[in-house]
């Protein structure tokens, strides 16, 4: 007794496990791993991207580079890759599957360090007036980062990025400033680092040669001006240069000005806004945010008393903000087969960000059936059980892309006759009905047959048989030969119900045949009337009725 009842302790004990377990089958819906792509990785180095998400059963990974698959199938979220040239530098991205749905990652960019060769050319010559301004420009090449970390060199001695006669620009080249006639035979050279992998390059010899120009002073001019900006909100800064000539350049004031409606408010030095060195040729506007969005205006002044006018100039910032998805979107949607759904999936963000909806990691276009409307409203119509799965709502801009991800869980059952139909019996003429209402999903397909001696023959509608929506039988004027044996079938993609019932229509008996009128011998006011039964429908006649004037008995 003891064995027995351990041994049903512990059929209970698995039963319960196995159906615990079977209840929490999930997609994967989230990654708690997000792909870090980090810093640039050198030529020929190795780079690891690992991702983690969660699911039952344990998901999958499998890496993409610009939505190509990269690696194979792998129970690990890692992917390694080794020797990598600048090629493979991309955006990647990790997707995590099941046999219930899939979910790819956000995206990381790697990039891939490298600095090519400078072009081989001889020392070349800068020529200009004296007073002039004059950007000596780095010669054309490929590096990642670019520009690179670069150097200016003045007669083999390290330049400062500024001073008051030369300006290091946002792009690495150098401008000179009110040359004089002491510049002549000054010999310039750019060193180039690249800090990611070592890499360093020196470009050709610029020497600079000077004329006179016969003019003493000059009024501002400008070399290098301040150019529409971008920038995304949460970047560390963002720069705008206004590089401008005079002579004499000391008298030379350079401010900057936020412009709102057509007011200018002067930006001075404080916790938001750096003005470089004493010469205020470069503005940076630390940790940009939307509300920095606007026009800059740099204006470069004469101050000696001369009547040169001021160098002004105007430049856009326009800074992005990262798209956010203020749509409440539950993890979870069950519905049933052939039920409609819709999900609203709105982003906010500058600009405004374009709304895309995701299948099992794969993007939808819209047909008659499922929909993706512009404000990211996914609509999908009669619902199948290849619909269930994960469903993935981006809100992508420049600045960036969010994402949310749901369960669309489609369910379907058993068929199950719910009206069945019972033995039946009807006279000739009458219409029959025999009922085989089903529940189920997908919505059961109903089909009746007869049962014969020879084998089932399936019922069709036609003049006086009709199988109604409802899956009922309609026979309309039955007729004798209409009874037997009838069996209807529930079916869809999940299985099968039958039920049967028996039909029998019976005919009005026929009146019966008189064979022969007797007059009574013993009573000469009756007669004896003999007859024949006639057709009895198919059913027992129960009694006969014979009539006497105003009496039947």
């Amino acid at each position: 007794m003891g064995r027995k009842r351990d041994f049903f302790l512990q059929f209970l004990f698995w039963m319960c496990v196995y159906l615990q377990s079977v209840k929490n089958e999930e997609p994967p819906l989230y990654f708690s791993l997000e792909p870090d792509c980090g810093s640039a990785v050198a030529e020929s180095g190795v780079k690891i991207l690992t991702c983690q998400s969660y699911s039952d059963p344990a998901p999958v990974y499998r890496w993409l580079r610009e939505g190509s698959y990269v690696s194979a199938e792998s129970v690990s979220g890692t992917f390694k890759m080794y020797s990598i040239n600048r090629t493979a530098a991309g955006t990647f991205r990790c997707q995590a599957t099941n046999k219930l749905g899939s979910i790819i990652s956000d995206s990381c960019r790697m990039d891939v360090a490298y600095l090519d060769p400078l072009p081989t050319v001889q020392n070349e010559n800068v020529n200009v007036q004296k007073g002039q301004g004059v950007k000596i420009s780095l010669p054309s090449f490929k590096s990642y980062p670019f520009p690179p970390t670069v150097e200016w060199h003045l007669n083999a001695n390290i330049m400062a990025e500024e001073g008051p006669n030369h300006q290091v620009t946002l792009s690495k080249d150098l401008v000179l400033l009110d040359t004089e006639t002491q510049d002549d035979g000054s010999v310039y050279q750019a060193e180039i680092l690249n800090g990611l992998n070592g890499q360093t390059s020196t470009t050709q010899t610029y020497t600079v040669r000077v004329s006179e120009s016969g003019v003493s002073g000059l009024g501002p001019e400008i070399v290098v001006g301040p150019k529409d900006t971008t920038a995304n909100q949460g970047d560390y800064t963002v720069d705008f240069e206004c590089i401008v000539n005079a002579r004499p350049i000391s008298y030379l004031s350079t401010r900057w000005y936020r412009v709102s409606d057509g007011t200018e408010t002067e930006i001075v030095q404080n916790a938001k806004y750096l003005l470089s060195g004493g010469y205020h040729r470069i503005l940076t506007i630390k940790s940009p945010e939307t509300s920095d969005t606007g026009l800059y205006r740099c204006k470069a002044s004469y101050n000696n008393g001369q009547s040169y006018p001021p160098v002004v100039l105007d430049a856009n910032l326009t800074v992005y903000e990262s798209p956010v998805i203020i749509s409440q979107i539950e993890t979870q949607y069950v519905r049933d087969f052939s039920q409609n759904i819709t999900i609203h999936c709105q982003g906010q963000g500058t600009p405004t960000p374009t709304m895309l909806w995701f299948f099992n990691s794969q993007i939808i276009q819209s047909t008659q059936k499922v929909t993706v409307s512009p404000n990211g409203t996914l609509t999908i119509t009669f619902l199948d059980m290849t619909e269930s799965g994960v469903y993935m709502c981006f809100a992508r801009n420049e600045a960036g892309e969010t994402k949310k991800a749901t369960w669309i869980k489609v369910n379907s059952s058993l068929p199950e006759i719910i009206d069945k139909p019972e033995n039946l019996t009807i006279t000739e003429g009458s219409n029959a009905r025999l009922p085989c209402e089903a529940t189920g999903a997908p919505k059961p397909t109903v089909a009746w047959k007869k049962m014969t001696s020879s084998g089932p023959v399936d019922v069709v509608s036609g003049e006086r048989t009709q199988i109604l929506e409802n899956g009922q039988l309609l026979i309309v004027t039955a007729v004798s030969t209409d009874s037997g044996h009838y069996v209807c079938n529930a079916s869809n993609s999940r299985g099968s119900q039958t039920a049967e019932a028996f039909l029998e229509v019976y005919e009005l008996p026929h009146k019966p045949v008189v064979t022969s009128v007797v007059q009574n011998p013993s009573d000469l006011r009756s007669i004896n009337v003999s007859w024949s039964p006639g057709f009895d429908g198919n059913s027992p006649i129960i009694r006969n009725c014979g009539c006497r004037p105003m009496e039947c008995v």
